[in-house]
């Protein structure tokens, strides 16, 4: 059985809203690269432009980090402590145009991501063909006042509608502390107390992200939603960021 929080409701109703809705249709029916403006038929990003931010194929088979040596599979983190999750996988490196396009959709609600994310759907219907159910990463209560938006969960909605696979919202995060500037041992501290889980679930989950940068995120959600019941849980993202 599947529960949801009381906040999907309101959530959904923001996301199908009108203006929202007209904005987001104006954005498809364009005819234009929204990035380099290149003229197009069907496409919202050019080809060019997707493949500009391609991951590294030389990445960890478990967490997707570059990897320096072509001979490894499994990066050091990996080999020390296998993650939780079945299996992780992303679209796209993070950088730009595709990091420049989250970031505006994140901060501006700028909707071209999303004309993103659907010129892919078909990669997302491969990924998702295991799973029986979306969770998205949560956002905490202070992000949600001052951006206007769940972005990750606006993501997640479109994902499901792409794939007809049902949202699974038993998962919150609390306190305003942000993680960018931190590294894997502190985010790892951080995030473990800003989530946990408020409800159960059951079945094979898939977890939706924006970006996995340490994996601190995905690792304690992955954690989360197995104690609520799920019996496996597939990390899916659109961007990992390359190592530095």
């Amino acid at each position: 059985m599947l529960f949801f929080s009381n906040k999907m409701s309101s959530r959904l109703r923001d996301f199908l809203s009108p203006q929202r809705f007209i904005h987001t249709l104006t954005v498809y029916l364009t005819t234009s690269c929204k990035i380099c403006h290149t003229n197009l038929k069907t496409l919202s990003i050019c080809h060019d432009c997707s493949q500009c931010a391609a991951i590294n194929p030389q990445h960890c088979k478990l967490c997707l980090s570059e990897l320096a040596n072509q001979s490894d599979i499994l990066c050091g983190d990996c080999l020390r402590s296998t993650p939780k999750w079945s299996s992780i996988v992303a679209l796209s490196a993070y950088r730009p145009p595709i990091s420049t396009l989250i970031q505006r959709f994140k901060y501006e609600q700028n909707p071209i991501l999303l004309s993103w994310i659907w010129q892919n759907r078909q990669w997302f219907i491969e990924a998702l063909q295991e799973c029986d159910a979306i969770a998205p990463v949560p956002t905490d209560d202070c992000t949600l006042k001052s951006r206007q938006h769940d972005h990750c969960y606006r993501i997640a909605h479109l994902i499901s509608v792409i794939t007809d696979k049902p949202l699974v919202c038993v998962l919150a995060r609390s306190g305003e502390q942000r993680l960018t500037t931190l590294n894997r041992r502190q985010r790892r501290s951080i995030v473990k107390k800003q989530y946990q889980k408020t409800g159960y679930t059951s079945g094979r989950i898939c977890l939706i992200d924006d970006v996995v940068t340490t994996g601190a995120t995905v690792a304690r959600c992955t954690e989360l939603l197995l104690a609520a019941g799920a019996d496996s849980v597939n990390v899916v993202c659109l961007c990992r960021t390359p190592s530095r």
